[in-house]
């Protein structure tokens, strides 16, 4: 009898233990678990750590504020080359015209044409948080890559003393700006868009900074007090 009620007694005082938690310690645990309030839960590992981390830090580096870059300035320069360009194209179709060689004018006019596409392409590039016009850079490259084919073909055939057909030289001419001036729009426009964007952005994020607001106290008088102002 004196047996049984000691049985009874441990039993008793285990069943507190038990209901309180799986383990006290981690040596509680089987294998590697460790004891965590009371539970045998399975360590985490560094390599989970950093795949849970992951998703934020990806999305931050994707997030790209509106930077308008240097796109208004470059396509305005780009597009003015492309104007003197087809100035100098003219000049060589007039003098081809009165019976001179105007190959050496026209030549000018590709090598200023040249880098002046380079300067409207690199400002569009510049612009960042913005989308682009794919339509305008696609018309852009191949209107200017046409025009420089041609621009070759009539150098060659200055060159040769080969009298060029009357208007071919100012339509190469015409068709490099309109390559030079469908990168600038492009260039220009993003620009304009990131301005408004990141304009936006500013207002937004100074509408509801921390400010001091006027306060009417108790005794009708208008006081300064720290708070948020905003516009609904």
């Amino acid at each position: 009898m004196t047996r049984l009620l000691i049985v009874v007694a441990c039993s008793a005082l285990a069943v507190p233990t038990l209901a309180a938690g799986q383990c006290r310690s981690d040596t509680d645990c089987k294998g590697d678990r460790i004891c965590v309030s009371s539970q045998c839960v399975d360590p985490v590992r560094p390599e989970q750590k950093t795949r849970a981390a992951q998703p934020f830090a990806v999305a931050e580096r994707e997030q790209v504020l509106p930077d308008p870059g240097w796109g208004k300035t470059g396509a305005v320069v780009g597009i003015l080359g492309g104007a003197g360009a087809l100035t100098l194209a003219l000049a060589s179709e007039q003098a081809q015209n009165q019976g001179r060689n105007g190959t050496a004018l026209g030549t000018v006019g590709v090598l200023l044409a040249i880098p002046s596409m380079l300067v409207a392409s690199s400002a569009g590039t510049s612009v960042k948080g913005v989308e682009r016009s794919s339509g305008l850079r696609i018309v852009g490259w191949t209107a200017f890559g046409l025009a420089m084919i041609d621009a070759g073909y009539l150098i060659g055939l200055g060159m040769q003393d080969v009298p060029v057909p009357r208007g071919y030289t100012t339509a190469t001419g015409v068709l490099g700006l309109i390559g030079i001036g469908c990168m600038g729009i492009d260039a220009f426009a993003a620009a304009s868009e990131a301005e408004v964007r990141l304009e936006a952005l500013r207002k937004s994020r100074a509408a509801y900074a921390p400010s001091l607001v006027p306060i009417r106290g108790h005794d009708g008088r208008l006081v300064a007090g720290f708070g948020m102002a905003g516009r609904f």
